[in-house]
């Protein structure tokens, strides 16, 4: 299982931002770092995604395996807590499945610009008509 990179900000309700493909944590900080501040009460959690920033991707083959190594990197720093999603391009892409998989933990999850067909990680794709 990969390891996942990971910068906690704050104390609180924990905040799981995840961002797309090529970029790693750092732009996932800088959009929400200057919506936070001065407000207290969120555990925001940076997620470097495998092969992105500090994570490596050796083992990562495919989505599946990505959503993997964030369900793991969840377990470690949320545990049983519920928690809020945001994701940004193949990262809403992830948070929409997660959030689809764990409903009763999951709160509201903002996505910027998510990318995605009718497909769900371990489904074929379809290409939208």
């Amino acid at each position: 299982m990969a390891t996942l990179s990971t910068e906690i900000v704050g104390e609180g309700t924990p905040v799981v931002a995840l961002h797309g493909f090529g970029p790693d944590r750092r732009l996932m900080a800088g959009m929400l770092e200057p919506v936070f501040a001065g407000t207290e009460g969120y555990r925001r959690i940076y997620l470097d995604l495998p092969g992105c920033g500090s994570s490596a991707a050796r083992e990562i083959r495919s989505t599946p395996d990505v959503l993997a190594a964030v369900e793991q990197a969840l377990a470690d720093t949320v545990g049983d807590e519920p928690y809020l999603l945001v994701g940004e391009s193949y990262g809403g892409y992830l948070a929409a499945e997660l959030a689809r998989q764990r409903r009763s933990r999951c709160g509201r999850s903002p996505w910027c610009a998510p990318s995605w067909s009718r497909c769900t990680p371990t489904a074929r794709c379809r290409s939208t008509p």
